[in-house]
């Protein structure tokens, strides 16, 4: 597996609403109207990803060797709830829409998807982790990478919906209009 390192840096940067930060072992952050400061939540250990709601009210936290992701609740300042996992998440990924929360695994060869609404696990798929793929379509389409193709599953069932053979040798990326 990849090693690890700590995130230092701005985890979410929202308009008129407020930044916030991610340290070696909490976050921090501001409410950039009225510009005050918010309290640091403490984490147990090194913040290894995280990864905001689009809406900025929650923030998904991996810390290093916990299986599990730590759940931020942004008004509150306080955190809501963790989520269990089989093994440690090593990279965060959020689906556009807010619907999923997407886990690298340690062994790097499988994605957990984890059902942002409901906070809970609803399963794992076989699947490479790049920097385009895996993601989330509008239509709850997850493209995946699974040896020299691309994947669309259902991010619900993981049925297979579409298979784009050598699709693998692309570079993705989701365009609305």
């Amino acid at each position: 597996p990849p090693a690890l390192r700590p995130v230092a840096g701005f985890v979410c940067a929202e308009a008129g609403v407020g930044l916030t930060s991610a340290g070696d072992s909490g976050l921090t952050g501001g409410r950039t109207r009225e510009l005050v400061r918010t309290k640091t939540i403490k984490l147990r250990a090194a913040i290894v990803d995280a990864t905001p709601t689009p809406s900025g009210e929650r923030i998904f936290v991996a810390v290093q060797g916990r299986k599990d992701v730590t759940v931020i609740d942004r008004y509150a300042e306080s955190i809501s709830q963790t989520i269990t996992l089989p093994d440690a998440p090593t990279a965060l990924r959020m689906d556009p829409d807010g619907r999923y929360l997407l886990a690298r695994t340690t062994g790097g060869d499988s994605v957990r998807i984890i059902a942002v609404g409901t906070a809970r696990l609803i399963g794992t798929v076989r699947s490479a982790w790049r920097a385009d793929l895996p993601l989330v379509a509008p239509d709850g389409g997850l493209a995946v990478v699974q040896d020299n193709d691309v994947v669309i599953v259902d991010a619900e069932t993981h049925r297979e919906r579409m298979r784009y053979l050598a699709g693998a040798a692309d570079l993705w990326a989701l365009i609305r209009w």
